[in-house]
């Protein structure tokens, strides 16, 4: 059983007043009771260990990828990219396609076996633009989106959010992107 703990202040008689004004019985017997609960024994017995506790996950590596990055931001958008686009037997037609992920200042570089023209890059920069601008992810600090194609040519800039991904519209085939309108 836990017993209470005091929490002592200089002894003076204003500092004893604010004290009991401020913090009520019941407040203590809550911080109490979460001091001395399992799991926060345990916490500070983890928080003690002289050596870390290590888990390893599996590399996510994409289709063909050469170089290895060890940046955060990188591997975090090709984590999303292979959990939610490459599952075995549930892949997207494009997601093969990309071939590397580099995250260098605030800009995302995504390396593809891609052409100009291919429809498959309206796919990947979409849904690595929504990941990238996502409010969820600002922390990232990404503010560009580079896809570049099998020899290196850059297909697709976005300079921002407020920059269009290519699309490809019904009535003109070539990728382009769509007009501004008037606000």
């Amino acid at each position: 059983m836990c017993l209470p703990t005091t929490i002592h202040f200089k002894k003076s008689a204003y500092m004893k007043h604010i004290w009991r004004r401020l913090i009520s019985p019941i407040v203590l017997l809550f911080i109490t009771k979460l001091l001395c609960t399992p799991f926060a024994s345990a916490r500070t017995a983890i928080n003690e260990r002289s050596t870390p506790v290590m888990k390893s996950t599996p590399e996510i590596r994409l289709a063909e990828s050469t170089s290895k990055t060890d940046d955060s931001r990188s591997q975090t958008i090709r984590q999303y990219l292979a959990d939610i686009f490459g599952v075995p037997d549930f892949k997207t037609s494009w997601y093969d396609n990309i071939i590397d992920v580099e995250v260098t200042a605030d800009t995302a570089t995504i390396k593809t076996n891609l052409s100009s023209g291919d429809e498959k890059l309206i796919n990947i920069c979409g849904v690595v633009s929504g990941f990238v601008y996502s409010h969820l992810n600002a922390q990232l600090g990404i503010t560009k989106v580079k896809i570049l194609g099998s020899s290196g040519e850059v297909l697709v800039f976005r300079r921002g959010v407020l920059d269009d991904c290519p699309y490809k519209s019904s009535r003109n085939l070539g990728l382009q992107p769509p007009a501004r309108q008037p606000r």
